[in-house]
């Protein structure tokens, strides 16, 4: 069955954080949106729960964060990195440094999901089309000709053929629909997650999510409630199977105690949920009317936990640029894919090159690794720059490069500014330089590949 072609302006594909940020930002311009939402089991997945303060000021914006309440929430002031072992002294990143207008906060994947699709189903304009999925799509890359693409959307009650004015692609990092459409996706997989819920754990700094680096992967930790902390512990390059509890025991040296023997205890137990991390990246975000948001536009390693705020954040830049040129989708996905470029490229890169120096064994890892312990020790300033990339707040490619030649000087300074002055550059300085040269090449390359 056909509806009406002016039934709905805008059709939404997916009813996650991103198509439910979307949604609330095009209702604000007083669009008809349609959510598409095929129904997920989230107990079986790993799924961003941090929303750094950039996040939660463009939920605010939306409108949508009074439906997160503070009694489910818990506040995050900051981020706690520790180098080497449990015992180590622990580097803290704060918000308040840069006097965010949100309090950032994490919260259970599930229960965010849940209650931001009851609000944007509520708003005015938005219909929720629960258990169905979008089964053929045309967008119609000649917009001039083309008013309307066309959606087949079908259900256990059948199908029904939508005609929008858009298409939003907020289906995750897999992206059905822009697959549909033929979209070009480019996919690395990085490591393999291992998360649990602990009940009432000890966390060494209550309030910070904490990074704990020593094992075979950083360790990360926060709590998304009053009483329940997640843990995740990273695998580089593994895969599900019988040896994963092997693998995630090597990181335990990397845990303070009594963290250390609750995380442990728990690893014998059933339950445990295994996901893959991935660092995906599309060759553009729009073709025709369709436009991508979320992760669905590009996702990278949890690291720097930027997904949901990347989410609220695209929604705005979705609703501004539609706003900004009186709704004039051809120019409007323009300016939203000019205005996401930077920022996006910069998150991407700044993940990778964390990940890397976090994990590696090469020369460049360790001492840019080094670097950074020295740069953040006890310089609130140095500490606030670097939270301000993580979270978003700075978008700029040029800074955080900026920030990563201060890094590395700070390792060089530590490693072989003594041979320097002893007698020039040793054979052992000489490959430390090409090894970064290497890796800032590469990731540089991989970089301006995501547009």
């Amino acid at each position: 069955m056909q509806a009406p072609d002016d039934q709905f302006d805008v059709v939404v594909s997916g009813g996650g954080i991103a198509g439910s940020a979307a949604a609330a930002g095009l209702s604000q311009l007083g669009y008809r949106i349609a959510i598409v939402e095929p129904g997920i089991d989230a107990s079986r997945r790993l799924a961003g729960e941090l929303v750094h303060h950039t996040g939660a000021a463009a939920l605010a914006e939306l409108g949508l964060l009074p439906a997160l309440s503070a009694a489910e929430q818990a506040e995050v002031s900051g981020f706690s990195v520790r180098f080497g072992s449990g015992d180590a002294q622990p580097v803290h990143l704060r918000y308040s440094e840069l006097r965010p207008l949100q309090p950032a906060f994490a919260m259970e994947h599930a229960l965010i999901r849940d209650r931001m699709l009851n609000a944007a189903a509520a708003l005015p304009g938005v219909t929720l089309m629960e258990g169905s999925r979008i089964s053929e799509v045309a967008v119609n890359c000649d917009l001039r000709r083309h008013k309307r693409a066309t959606v087949r959307i079908t259900s256990t009650a059948g199908c029904v053929v939508l005609r929008p004015r858009l298409v939003v692609g907020a289906d995750g990092a897999s992206s059905p629909v822009s697959r549909l459409t033929g979209m070009t996706q480019l996919r690395q997989r990085v490591s393999t997650l291992f998360g649990f819920l602990l009940n009432r754990a000890s966390l060494p700094e209550p309030g910070f999510g904490h990074v704990f680096l020593g094992g075979p992967g950083p360790v990360l930790a926060y709590a998304v409630s009053k009483s329940a902390v997640r843990v995740m512990l990273d695998v580089p390059d593994a895969t599900l199977g019988p040896h994963r509890l092997e693998s995630c025991r090597e990181s335990l040296p990397a845990l303070p105690e009594p963290l250390r023997s609750q995380v442990a205890e728990r690893l014998e137990q059933p339950g445990i949920v295994g996901s893959a991390s991935y660092r995906a990246s599309v060759r553009q975000v729009n073709v025709g009317r369709l436009v991508l948001v979320g992760d669905a536009a590009g996702c990278c390693h949890p690291l720097t936990a930027t997904g949901l705020t990347v989410c609220a954040r695209d929604a705005l830049r979705l609703r501004d640029a539609l706003r900004d040129t009186d709704g004039d989708i051809e120019r409007a996905l323009q300016l939203y894919a000019l205005r996401r470029r930077g920022p996006q490229r910069t998150r991407m890169m700044l993940a990778q090159v964390l990940y890397e120096v976090f994990c590696g064994d090469a020369p460049e890892s360790r001492l840019v690794r080094n670097g950074l312990r020295k740069y953040w020790d006890g310089d609130r300033r140095r500490c606030a720059k670097s939270l301000s990339l993580v979270s978003t707040e700075d978008g700029r490619l040029s800074f955080m490069l900026l920030e990563l030649a201060r890094v590395t000087l700070s390792g060089f300074s530590t490693c072989i500014s003594r041979p320097w002055r002893q007698g020039g550059l040793s054979p052992v300085g000489s490959g430390l330089l090409l090894g970064l040269y290497r890796l800032l090449l590469r990731h540089a390359g991989e970089t301006l590949r995501i547009t």
